[in-house]
């Protein structure tokens, strides 16, 4: 009794849970939810990784951290100009140890702010590449990018590129213009304006971030332009700090650069840019159009003929009044005989036109066919019979019927 009871009263159990989750199911009202909803929920799901709590949704935090950056690179470029004023306020070790020229801290700065580029360069890249419309593949712009970052960052901490030069000169025996500098100068610029021109294409949606882009590498211009030494029209009293200075503001910008985009790209939008028209073309719109005039080809020129004489042949039919139409006089032959010959001296007489009139012909009558009558067989007579037996002998009468019509009519 004991089992049978528990059996009894688990099978009770599972039935009470599946009638409530069934209830459940039919009275839970279904919630509305759209299409934007959808995808604003996958958007959410995608931002689910462990580093999304560093950069913030918030946009004024993260401008924030980014104008600090520019702020201390800035602080880092006065301490150098004012050196004699820290100096005496601060003591030569710190003056020396933060002069952009001579001390290690803006080298490292430097080295840092490119570091830091490169991974949100790779950060960015990893959210692009969950794009579902981009199917041109426009985010493999960013390893590349976050790639040269690591090896500007390599350069300016260890001086590379000054062995890479000296390796160049010992191997190709060559000297020019500037060889120490040019010969990596020449490369470092052919590789970053190439990156240039993409990241241009994928940073133009956030206008912050493509600014500071934008100012980044014309600052690394200027800097790349006063490496050279060249003798300018205006005496510069610092070129070396202002050249060092430069290099430091422009990988501070970087930095703010890529962070604000890459907030922009996990909290806003990880789709491609939309594609915009170039200036050139749009220059081109500005402008008058000329209208290009082809030379007619044969087919044309033949179906544009018959086209011309059609409407001349319609308009000349329209504008010539219609002629009447005219009967012509009937003359009757004359038989000459040796009796009625005529004379030369015999005046002609002019012939008179007989005109024959026709009689008019009587209208032919036509003679309607007389309309055929059956006579109804006697419904007494088919009683007792099937209906198949009633149709045939109809059948036979109206037969016999409509022979005798045409027989009588033959006879007539």
């Amino acid at each position: 009794m004991d089992d049978r009871r528990r059996r009894r009263l688990a099978k009770e159990s599972d039935e009470t849970v599946s009638n409530n989750a069934a209830s459940e199911k039919i009275t839970k009202p279904e919630s509305p939810c759209s299409k934007a909803e959808q995808i604003s929920a996958r958007k959410r799901l995608r931002r689910h990784f462990p580093l999304r709590k560093l950069i913030s949704q918030r946009k004024w935090k993260v401008v924030t951290a980014a104008c600090l950056a520019i702020v201390s690179s800035v602080l880092v470029v006065l301490s150098g100009f004012y050196s004699e004023w820290v100096s005496l306020n601060l003591g030569v070790g710190f003056s020396t140890f933060a002069n952009p020229l001579s001390g290690k801290l803006a080298m490292a700065a430097t080295g840092c702010w490119l570091m830091l580029s490169g991974q949100l360069a790779l950060l960015t890249w990893w959210v692009r590449s969950n794009s579902l419309s981009d199917f041109e593949g426009k985010y493999r712009i960013w390893p590349y990018a976050s790639l040269a970052m690591f090896l500007a960052s390599f350069g300016i901490m260890t001086d590379a590129h000054q062995a890479f030069s000296a390796t160049f000169q010992l191997l190709f025996h060559t000297s020019f213009w500037k060889q120490e500098v040019i010969s990596w100068l020449a490369p470092t610029l052919a590789i970053s304006f190439s990156l240039l021109a993409g990241l241009h294409r994928e940073m133009r949606d956030c206008r912050s971030s493509h600014l500071l882009l934008l100012f980044s590498a014309c600052s690394a211009s200027v800097a790349a332009f006063l490496s050279l030494e060249l003798v300018l029209p205006y005496n510069m009293q610092y070129p070396a700090l202002v050249q060092a200075s430069l290099i430091l503001i422009s990988a501070a910008s970087l930095f703010s650069s890529m962070l604000l985009h890459t907030r922009y790209v996990i909290h806003e939008s990880a789709e491609a840019p939309r594609k915009r028209t170039s200036l050139f073309k749009r220059i081109a719109h500005l402008l008058p159009k000329r209208k290009k005039t082809k030379p007619p080809t044969e087919a044309k020129t033949s179906t544009r003929k018959k086209r011309a004489s059609k409407k001349k042949q319609a308009t000349e039919k329209a504008t010539t009044p219609k002629k009447k139409p005219t009967r012509k006089r009937a003359i009757p032959e004359i038989k000459l005989t040796p009796q009625n010959q005529s004379t030369p001296q015999e005046e002609i007489q002019e012939e008179v036109e007989v005109i024959e009139t026709p009689e008019p012909q009587p209208e032919p009558v036509i003679e309607q066919p007389e309309a055929i009558t059956f006579e109804p067989v006697d419904s007494n007579s088919l009683k007792g019979l099937s209906k198949k037996e009633r149709r045939k002998i109809r059948k036979q009468a109206r037969e016999q019927q409509r022979e005798e019509q045409h027989d009588g009519r033959r006879s007539a």
